[in-house]
Protein backbone atom coordinates (compact mmCIF):
# COMPACT_ATOMS: atom_id res chain seq x y z
CA UNK A 1 0.00 0.00 0.00
CA UNK A 2 1.30 3.40 -1.24
CA UNK A 3 0.55 6.54 1.80
CA UNK A 4 0.69 10.18 1.05
CA UNK A 5 2.57 10.93 3.64
CA UNK A 6 5.12 9.18 6.77
CA UNK A 7 2.42 10.16 9.07
CA UNK A 8 -1.15 8.83 7.55
CA UNK A 9 1.49 5.70 6.82
CA UNK A 10 2.27 5.61 10.53
CA UNK A 11 -1.24 6.59 11.93
CA UNK A 12 -3.01 4.08 10.02
CA UNK A 13 -0.36 1.23 10.79
CA UNK A 14 -1.33 1.62 14.57
CA UNK A 15 -4.90 1.44 13.68
CA UNK A 16 -7.33 -1.23 14.85
CA UNK A 17 -7.12 -2.67 11.18
CA UNK A 18 -3.78 -3.59 10.76
CA UNK A 19 -3.69 -5.25 14.12
CA UNK A 20 -3.75 -8.95 12.65
CA UNK A 21 -1.43 -7.47 10.15
CA UNK A 22 1.13 -7.04 12.70
CA UNK A 23 3.50 -9.89 12.03
CA UNK A 24 3.79 -9.85 8.86
CA UNK A 25 4.00 -6.21 7.51
CA UNK A 26 6.54 -3.85 6.64
CA UNK A 27 6.92 -0.46 7.04
CA UNK A 28 9.52 1.92 5.03
CA UNK A 29 9.86 4.78 3.07
CA UNK A 30 13.00 7.00 1.22
CA UNK A 31 14.56 7.34 4.74
CA UNK A 32 15.82 4.27 5.07
CA UNK A 33 19.24 3.06 3.82
CA UNK A 34 18.99 1.83 0.24
CA UNK A 35 19.92 -1.37 1.90
CA UNK A 36 17.20 -1.70 4.04
CA UNK A 37 14.78 -0.62 1.35
CA UNK A 38 16.47 -3.51 -1.14
CA UNK A 39 15.39 -6.52 2.04
CA UNK A 40 12.30 -4.18 2.77
CA UNK A 41 11.31 -5.19 -0.92
CA UNK A 42 12.40 -9.06 -0.95
CA UNK A 43 9.93 -8.76 2.29
CA UNK A 44 7.18 -7.07 0.62
CA UNK A 45 6.51 -9.60 -2.65
CA UNK A 46 7.09 -12.82 -0.23
CA UNK A 47 3.44 -14.63 -0.19
CA UNK A 48 0.94 -12.96 2.24
CA UNK A 49 3.38 -10.53 3.59
CA UNK A 50 2.18 -6.58 3.39
CA UNK A 51 3.82 -3.53 2.86
CA UNK A 52 3.06 0.03 3.94
CA UNK A 53 5.50 2.54 1.61
CA UNK A 54 5.75 5.83 1.03
CA UNK A 55 4.74 7.62 -1.99
CA UNK A 56 8.18 8.76 -2.87
CA UNK A 57 8.95 5.09 -3.37
CA UNK A 58 6.42 4.57 -6.07
CA UNK A 59 9.17 5.81 -8.93
CA UNK A 60 11.48 3.67 -9.92
CA UNK A 61 11.35 1.35 -7.37
CA UNK A 62 10.83 -2.00 -8.89
CA UNK A 63 9.18 -4.94 -6.41
CA UNK A 64 9.76 -7.73 -8.67
CA UNK A 65 9.17 -11.21 -6.48
CA UNK A 66 11.28 -14.17 -7.30
CA UNK A 67 8.57 -16.32 -5.30
CA UNK A 68 6.93 -18.62 -7.82
CA UNK A 69 3.77 -18.57 -5.79
CA UNK A 70 3.47 -14.82 -5.80
CA UNK A 71 3.18 -15.11 -9.32
CA UNK A 72 0.93 -17.91 -9.58
CA UNK A 73 -0.91 -16.65 -7.46
CA UNK A 74 -1.60 -13.01 -9.76
CA UNK A 75 1.28 -11.18 -8.91
CA UNK A 76 1.87 -8.56 -6.64
CA UNK A 77 -1.29 -6.41 -5.77
CA UNK A 78 -0.37 -2.70 -5.01
CA UNK A 79 -2.85 -0.28 -3.51
CA UNK A 80 -2.61 3.64 -3.55
CA UNK A 81 -4.26 5.31 -0.73
CA UNK A 82 -4.39 8.35 -1.81
CA UNK A 83 -5.49 10.57 -5.11
CA UNK A 84 -2.69 11.51 -7.16
CA UNK A 85 -2.44 15.43 -8.32
CA UNK A 86 -0.62 14.50 -11.67
CA UNK A 87 -1.73 11.52 -13.29
CA UNK A 88 1.84 10.79 -13.87
CA UNK A 89 2.19 9.61 -10.12
CA UNK A 90 -0.79 7.44 -10.36
CA UNK A 91 0.76 5.73 -13.57
CA UNK A 92 3.97 5.38 -11.95
CA UNK A 93 2.74 3.36 -8.61
CA UNK A 94 0.68 1.17 -10.58
CA UNK A 95 3.70 0.50 -12.69
CA UNK A 96 4.77 -1.05 -9.88
CA UNK A 97 2.48 -4.39 -10.18
CA UNK A 98 3.61 -7.05 -13.23
CA UNK A 99 7.51 -5.84 -13.16
CA UNK A 100 9.44 -7.77 -16.13
CA UNK A 101 6.84 -10.17 -17.41
CA UNK A 102 5.31 -10.68 -14.43
CA UNK A 103 1.54 -10.25 -13.22
CA UNK A 104 0.08 -7.65 -10.75
CA UNK A 105 -2.74 -6.13 -10.17
CA UNK A 106 -3.94 -1.96 -8.94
Amino acid sequence: MFFSDDDTMNNFSQSPYCKELRDRLIIFSEKNKPTEIEENIVFATLPGNVSFVSRALGRGTDFVSGEKGVNEGGGVHVIQTFISEEESESTQIEGRTARQGQKGSY
